[in-house]
């Protein structure tokens, strides 16, 4: 409500001076002084009223005026004509009054803006833009909302703007979207998860290794749904425990892919809290690990079987039962199975020779009479090394067409692999192992193929050094009997029989002499005979007549 106070009071003095002069009487002068009272009472509303403005108006002007923000005016040639602050644009308003932008910005940004500002005075629509501007080799970021300025009629005279300094604004999102690009972009997978175990952020790294097409897969979802039983205790028992109380936590975790496929993952994991100091989110970081677990695995079983080899080559004065049970047991734990066994073939490759099982397998099995000759035709699957002539895997037995059973009372099988051994194109051995917790693979080929190859090569070592020895031994008992061979006395020459019978280890020794009969044809006939039961016989016969004397 609009109050002329100064007339209304002018109008009161009047009215008071028109009653003195009239000489008013009493009755009158009280309504007068009545109205009179009604009317000041309003001038003293009307009046706290415009110290309430005024006080709004200074509250207004201090608010503008100490606003980190900036307000403008400009006329309609767009030069500024006030500004709400002494340093607009990070520049004096001094060097700013009077101008207008395209001598503060540069001349392409100042163009655009003008562009801008001339499409709010012609449409009487406020516009909203982003300016930059460099100033003392300093570039800065504003906001700008550009109005249309009127005046009492409505008529635009020119233009309001309101400008807010958002640089540091803009460095703090540049800085965000690095370290946006560092997450989305990094080969290990991030994922954020609430207090309560649900996941909020994935990066494409982790839908990568999780298998995932899309984070939608993902979040909502528990944590725990990503791995399995032995991990679910892990998490609860001591990974989230450990982030509460330390507020961070790093080793090893099973995780599930979406195809049910596990992997080992290496993860780091901190607790995350707000600005008061409050945990807010578990954030993990991990990577799969799962080639360099299984290449320090091939490590330490590439030991473990090189230590089998060396003891395998220190069983100098092992029998072969004890050197083909040892390097059996070696591969059986070598590929982690259950049980294992080692079977020789024969020249023709068409018959196994069971020689040996694991010890495991023999404990197990409730077969009485075990079989040890195998005819390849009458083998099932653990024929197929021999067959195929190449290490076969079986990882689902139950399952394979080529499996002909087993026998009550055998152990039961679930996987199986088995593989042959080859000597100058030969296959001479053919061992297997069954039953790992986990599928066969070519690392399981590997190690026994490698260990079982050394085996042989230690039993043919062997083979070769026994032969040797054997040779010596008989040339060296021919050497000998050559020298009874020399004299004509009959019992010479059957010591000469007998020397070389021992060191043959022979059980007989014979001289024939040949005749060519009338025909033409060659025969042969006994002229001298030397065997270890003559020998026995007469040792036995010369005892009996020592006992008689």
């Amino acid at each position: 409500m609009n109050v002329n106070i100064e007339a209304e009071i002018k109008q009161l003095l009047q009215h008071i001076e028109e009653l003195q002069e009239k000489g008013a009487g009493a009755e009158s002068l009280s309504t007068v002084l009545g109205s009179l009272k009604g009317r000041l009472e309003d001038l003293m509303v009307a009046l706290e009223g415009n110290r309430s403005l005024r006080a709004i108006e200074e509250g207004l002007r201090q608010m503008v005026y100490q606003c980190s923000d900036c307000l403008f005016l400009q006329d309609r040639d767009l030069r500024y004509i006030w500004f709400s602050r002494e340093n607009p644009f990070g520049m004096n308003a001094s060097r700013a009054l009077g101008r207008t932008e395209i001598q503060i910005i540069s001349p392409v940004e100042a163009a655009r803006v003008r562009e801008i500002k001339k499409r709010v005075m012609e449409t009487g629509k406020e516009e909203r833009t982003q300016v930059h501007a460099t100033y003392q080799g300093s570039e800065r970021c504003f906001d700008a909302t550009y109005y249309p300025w009127r005046d009492e009629c409505g008529n635009i005279v020119g233009l309001a703007g309101y400008v807010c300094d958002i640089t540091e604004q803009k460095q703090a999102e540049r800085e965000i979207g690095k370290m946006t690009t560092v997450v989305e972009t990094s080969p290990t997978a991030i994922v954020l998860i609430s207090l309560e175990g649900r996941i909020e952020y994935v990066n494409p790294g982790l839908l990568k290794s999780g298998g995932f097409c899309h984070a939608r897969e993902v979040l909502g979802r528990s944590v725990f749904d990503f791995t399995d039983e032995e991990g679910r205790s892990k998490l609860a028992d001591e990974i989230i425990p450990a982030l509460v109380s330390q507020g961070r936590w790093r080793g090893e975790l099973p995780l599930r892919r979406k195809d049910g496929k596990s992997f080992i993952a290496e993860m780091i994991s901190a607790l995350v809290k707000d600005d008061l100091g409050e945990p807010n989110y578990f954030l993990a970081n991990f990577y799969n690990i799962t080639d360099r677990k299984r290449a320090e695995e091939a490590l330490l079983l590439d030991e473990s079987r090189l230590e089998a080899l060396q003891k395998l080559n220190q069983m100098d004065e092992a029998s072969l039962k004890d050197i083909t049970d040892y390097a059996l047991e070696a591969g059986v734990n070598l590929t982690n199975s259950k049980l294992g066994y080692l079977a020789f073939v024969d020249e023709e490759e068409k018959t196994l020779i069971m020689h040996s099982w694991s010890k495991r397998a023999m404990q197990e099995c409730d077969i009485d009479h075990k079989k040890i000759v195998y005819p390849l035709e009458e083998t099932g699957l653990w024929g197929e090394a021999l067959r195929q002539r190449q290490a076969v895997i079986t990882n689902d037995y139950s399952a394979s067409p080529k499996r002909r059973g087993t026998p009550q009372g055998h152990v039961k099988i679930l996987r199986h692999m088995n593989i042959p051994i080859i000597d100058k194109g030969k296959i001479v051995v053919v061992a297997g192992v069954g039953n790992k917790e986990k599928e066969y693979d070519n690392a399981d080929v590997r190690q026994l193929t490698l260990l079982m190859s050394g085996m042989w090569k230690l039993i043919q070592r062997r083979r070769t050094e026994e032969e040797l020895r054997l040779r010596d031994r008989l040339l060296q008992g021919a050497a000998r009997a050559t020298n009874y061979l020399l004299i004509s006395d009959p019992e010479a020459v059957f010591q000469a029989l007998r020397i070389l019978g021992d060191a043959a280890d022979a059980d007989r020794v014979v001289i024939l002499e040949n005749h060519d009969s009338e025909n033409g044809e060659c025969h042969q006939s006994l002229l001298l005979e030397w065997s270890k039961e003559t020998v026995s016989a007469s040792q036995d016969c010369n005892a009996q007549k020592d006992i008689s004397y």
